[in-house]
């Protein structure tokens, strides 16, 4: 497990990305959890990560520790991730 920040709109989004064991290329997951008020799911991530998958986990601004403003309307305002 290895802690990610990705700038979004002047605020730093909080996050975590679990590596799948083994030297090859693996399928990437993206989870953007964190609205406020509910719970992680990170259990999702290592079910995934069992599975042979990367996962990366993001918190949504304004939720869980990450500055700004929490809104579902701005969800779609999060940077755009390829891996």
């Amino acid at each position: 497990m290895r802690p990610i920040v990705i700038p979004s709109h002047a605020n730093m989004l909080l996050g975590v990305f679990y590596l799948a064991a083994g030297g090859h290329l693996h399928p990437t997951a993206i989870l953007l959890h964190g609205y406020a008020g509910f719970e992680q799911n990170l259990d999702i991530g290592q079910l995934l990560r069992a599975q042979r998958w990367n996962v990366l986990a993001m918190h949504s601004r304004g939720s869980w520790g990450v500055k700004g403003d929490f809104s579902v309307e701005r969800a779609a305002e999060q940077p755009m991730i390829l891996c």
